[in-house]
């Protein structure tokens, strides 16, 4: 969008820096700091959805080795990731 007058273009950079001015920047760092090193992931719901559809017990374990496997990998990836940040 362009402003059609210079007045117009400062009340738009005015308004914008004012948004901006509403939101604090931060960065990935300080992001993955507020994180720590722990992540607690909860089953329990999938859990009782799967038992209520009639999975087994073996199926359901097996699901969540899985997704905590998965999940377990994505915190390795994200602390290596403030590693190098750093």
């Amino acid at each position: 969008m362009m402003a059609e007058t210079r007045e117009d273009r400062v009340v738009w950079m005015e308004a914008l820096q004012a948004v901006k001015g509403m939101f604090p920047r931060m960065s990935s760092s300080e992001f993955i700091a507020q994180m720590g090193n722990t992540v607690a992931v909860s089953t329990d719901k999938k859990r009782q959805r799967l038992l209520e559809v009639g999975v087994t017990e073996a199926v359901i374990q097996d699901s969540e080795q899985i997704m905590k496997r998965k999940f377990s990998a994505l915190l390795n990836h994200l602390l290596l990731l403030k590693q190098k940040h750093l």
